[in-house]
Order: C-alpha cells, then sequence, then structure tokens
C-alpha cells in the first residue's frame, strides 16, 4: 500500500484518541509498541501526521484496536 493510501486509512485526530481509549490502551503502552514516545501518539492524536516509518505500523495498531473493541 502507497503511502497516500495509507494516509487515507489514517482517521480523523478525535477518532484516533477514541480508539485507543475505547480499547483501554494507554499512550505509553501504544507508544512501546511503535517504538515511539507517548508524547509522539500525543501529537498524532491531535492532528499531525506520523512519519512515513511509523504511518502504516499506527494505522495497523488502530485498526486492530477498533476490531479488539468491536
Amino acid at each position: 500500500m502507497n503511502e497516500v493510501a495509507t494516509i487515507k486509512r489514517l482517521p480523523p485526530p478525535t477518532m484516533r484518541r477514541a480508539i485507543r481509549e475505547g480499547a483501554g490502551v494507554s499512550r505509553a503502552r501504544l507508544a512501546r509498541e511503535l517504538g515511539v514516545t507517548a508524547n509522539a501518539v500525543g501529537f498524532w492524536e491531535d492532528g499531525r501526521t506520523p512519519s512515513v516509518q511509523h504511518l502504516k505500523a499506527y494505522c495497523d495498531l488502530l485498526d486492530a484496536l477498533k476490531e479488539a473493541a468491536a
């Protein structure tokens, strides 16, 4: 999947936080899974787009959390 398609998969910022919180996952835990800081996750939830190296993994984790919470 190319970068543009992955960006289109990225939920809006408010949904990013809601998905994580709905799954009962802390910013710190999500950050550990992605190899980034909790601050980076916070920035992404506030509207910044993850770097190319983290974008797909972040989208994949959000998808997995959404499915687990459903």
